[in-house]
């Protein structure tokens, strides 16, 4: 067991920085996930940065979400690797048009490898291909956009609920569930980066590195370093007390396998 969160739910403060431990949600979770429902307040829907590590088992028809946020069955969003290995950015709206923004290259990722994943949104950008910008393992990807980012784009940020491994539409449960493993998730709040901000080149290794800057005001960060219980392996380690409520997770499937 490593070092524990210094102060509990609500009013942490960041503990020394450690990359942590991954959480191997299985290759075929079917109900593991975490929820972010309060604390997001304040925050910037027109600019966050998502950032996280992800390794996955051999593909399959599934598809897997990374972090989600929803109201209902028909107003959510979600980012996600879909099933044939492209990173995806997409908002379903009642009444309006889904749109999305997708990487052009599939099977960009081979079982069993850690990848670096990050999503920066800020549909203030000039160049309408860094509105949404994704990146993986430090290479800005190319991308396919259904419509341009507005700042009515989407829902992530809002006060609403959030999820991470799942899509959670209130009102109509929960499916898609991640497949593989998670390691050393970052939202920020505020911030349009860059994957140098997380990670950075050691000997030819693109490896996790301590984020410096401002979470924000709903930023949280997960590390899964507090195994002591289901509960602690949801503790948000970026001194925004913003916790995340575990369903279904268990200690054991806590993992040493980390990138870098």
């Amino acid at each position: 067991m490593l070092a524990k969160k210094l102060m509990g739910a609500g009013g942490n403060l960041a503990p020394p920085w450690s990359l942590g431990n991954s959480y191997d949600f299985g290759d075929n979770n079917s109900s593991k996930y975490f929820l972010l429902g309060s604390g997001w307040s304040g925050g910037n829907p027109d600019k966050w940065t998502f950032s996280a590590w992800v390794k996955l088992p051999p593909f399959s028809y599934s598809n897997k979400m990374l972090f989600t946020a929803g109201v209902d069955i028909d107003d959510y969003a979600y980012i996600q690797i879909n099933n044939t290995g492209r990173v995806l950015y997409f908002t379903g709206r009642a009444g309006g048009t889904d749109e999305y923004v997708y990487t052009t290259n599939s099977s960009q990722f081979t079982a069993g490898v850690w990848y670096h994943v990050v999503v920066a949104y800020d549909p203030t950008q000039s160049v309408t291909s860094a509105k949404c910008a994704i990146y993986i393992n430090n290479s800005a990807v190319s991308t396919t956009v259904s419509s341009t980012p507005t700042t009515t784009y989407g829902y992530i940020n809002e006060n609403i609920v959030h999820a991470v491994g799942v899509r959670n539409r209130p009102g109509a449960g929960t499916d898609s569930y991640f497949r593989g493993k998670m390691a050393d998730i970052n939202f920020v709040d505020g911030e349009y980066l860059t994957p140098s901000a997380f990670a950075e080149d050691v000997g030819g290794v693109w490896t996790p590195k301590q984020y410096t800057g401002s979470y924000g005001t709903t930023g949280f960060r997960l590390n899964f370093e507090d195994d002591t219980s289901a509960t602690t392996l949801g503790y948000d380690v970026s001194g925004n007390g913003h916790d995340a409520t575990p369903y279904n997770i268990v200690t054991s499937d806590v993992s040493t396998d980390v990138p870098g």
